[in-house]
């Protein structure tokens, strides 16, 4: 196996290499019951080889998933390649396949650093492969904390998490946008706001809880006729926003769901209104859904834009920049003749608009198939004298700060782009930096802190609307 991966001089042997996978094929299995490397494809032999130089190995790694060699998370590779300190092989590893990236935070590397006890190996990880801020691995990283002292593992993950979580678009899970929402809020307080939360992160674990927490608020008395809360949902590697309000105000309450994607084309409303939704509530109260077709992602940065999304339905009404959405809706709006439920009390509705102030952030300048432009949308019409923000900047104003034209690849051409979800990101580094620096991230109280912006913050919103020891009378 050696001497097809490597030449007598220590070189890739490329001749070798192709001449086996002509042969056999790149992922073929290796048998020679007398060598060490029986059973082993070329890019596994390639990895875990004590035969190797350190050195040789991420050029070649990268060489043989260039020809198409498969590696799989189930091999913990990349907790080979650190235990071995070759932090170019793990990038390697680690970069080359984005399955691997994106669920690279589901493998506990802590195990492996823990073991090596070595800051440059929880250095790469927090850079890299941050398991921060996630329940299972807080414990294990307070008991190493209290182990050893030669590492300032608190000074690391703050800096390593910033660092790489805002390094691009595209990195922010849930738990992260459980912290930003901690440190807005935190930021709010400081300045003197003290309006309650009313934003939650929820996954799809989280479904069956949300259900729970709406049918309390339909079967109990509660303090306001009125209650609303904003979500922000992963139901995938994607992030949405949405709206429910509980209307009591009238003999028959209605549940009312606004469900906005920035990208409608991947999710529809039935990834939060799912058949055990209408089964559980439906019973209890009228259900009116709005599904929005507005289309505002054209590349990265969902989570960003349902950040910000979340944040502006949570404005409090009284400002005169913020629309009452609830009316525009429903001038925006068709019935949806084609999904039809068996429960008569279920609507749905079809969006094709929303207010200038939630589309700033639109990616597409012109139009683009049944995608609207900033040009149809704000430019070209009276919305762009619309006040959209408490600077008092108009829409028009608003927008084109946010605008940078770049070179394209055709020649002598520019293309325009929206770069208000970049600007965001920045500004929710900072806001995120200055939330953890005098805070010990790993101690179980941040943990209890971060999860008020989750489901259980969520229950916590609902029981303070209840009356106690209230039951209400349904009349559907």
């Amino acid at each position: 196996m050696l001497n097809i991966l490597l030449d007598i001089d220590g070189h890739i042997n490329k001749t070798a290499i192709s001449e086996y996978i002509q042969k056999y094929g790149i992922d073929c299995v290796y048998h020679n019951l007398n060598s060490k490397y029986d059973n082993m494809t070329l890019v596994y032999a390639a990895i875990t080889s004590d035969e190797i130089d350190e050195h040789i190995k991420p050029e070649l790694v990268f060489y043989l998933l260039e020809k198409g060699a498969e590696i799989y998370i189930k091999d913990n590779l990349i907790s080979f390649a650190l235990c071995n300190k070759n932090f170019n092989l793990a990038n390697v590893l680690l970069q080359h396949e984005t399955r691997l990236l994106q669920t690279i935070e589901r493998v506990n590397l802590i195990d492996t650093a823990i073991k090596l006890d070595n800051e440059e190996v929880w250095e790469w990880i927090m850079t890299n492969a941050h398991p921060i801020f996630r329940t299972e691995n807080l414990s294990q990283l307070c008991k190493y904390q209290q182990k050893t002292t030669s590492i300032n593992f608190n000074k690391i993950a703050q800096e390593k998490y910033t660092q790489y979580k805002f390094s691009r678009l595209g990195l922010i899970n849930s738990e992260d946008t459980a912290l930003i929402l901690a440190a807005k809020m935190a930021k709010k307080s400081d300045h003197g706001n003290t309006r309650p939360n009313s934003i939650f992160v929820v996954t799809n674990n989280d479904i069956d809880n949300l259900i729970r927490q709406i049918k309390n608020l339909l079967e109990h008395e509660t303090k306001k006729n009125i209650i609303k809360f904003q979500i922000i949902h992963f139901p995938r590697p994607h992030a949405i926003f949405g709206e429910f309000t509980i209307d009591k105000s009238t003999a028959a309450s209605t549940v009312i769901y606004t469900h906005l994607d920035p990208a409608p084309h991947i999710t529809k409303f039935n990834e939060i209104i799912t058949m055990e939704f209408i089964k559980e509530i439906s019973p209890l109260a009228n259900i009116e859904i709005n599904d929005s077709d507005v289309a505002i992602q054209k590349g990265i940065g969902c989570s960003y834009f349902s950040i910000d999304g979340a944040m502006k339905l949570a404005t409090p009404p009284d400002r005169d920049y913020v629309p009452n959405l609830a009316e525009y809706i429903k001038k925006h709006r068709m019935k949806d003749t084609f999904m039809i439920f068996n429960e008569p009390n279920v609507t749905l509705y079809n969006v094709s608009s929303l207010p200038t102030r939630f589309i700033r952030g639109l990616q597409f300048i012109i139009d683009e198939g049944e995608a609207k432009g900033l040009n149809s949308c704000i430019f070209n019409t009276s919305e762009k004298k619309v006040i959209v923000n408490k600077k008092r900047e108009t829409a028009e104003t608003s927008v084109r700060k946010d605008l940078h034209t770049l070179p394209s690849n055709k020649p002598d051409t520019r293309i325009t782009l929206n770069k208000r979800a970049e600007r965001k990101m920045k500004k929710y580094s900072e806001t995120v930096n200055n939330f953890i620096k005098d805070k010990n991230i790993i101690d179980p109280a941040f943990l209890d802190l971060i999860d008020q912006y989750k489901i259980n913050g969520l229950a916590k919103f609902c029981e303070e609307q209840i009356i106690l020891n209230s039951v209400k009378q349904h009349k559907i």
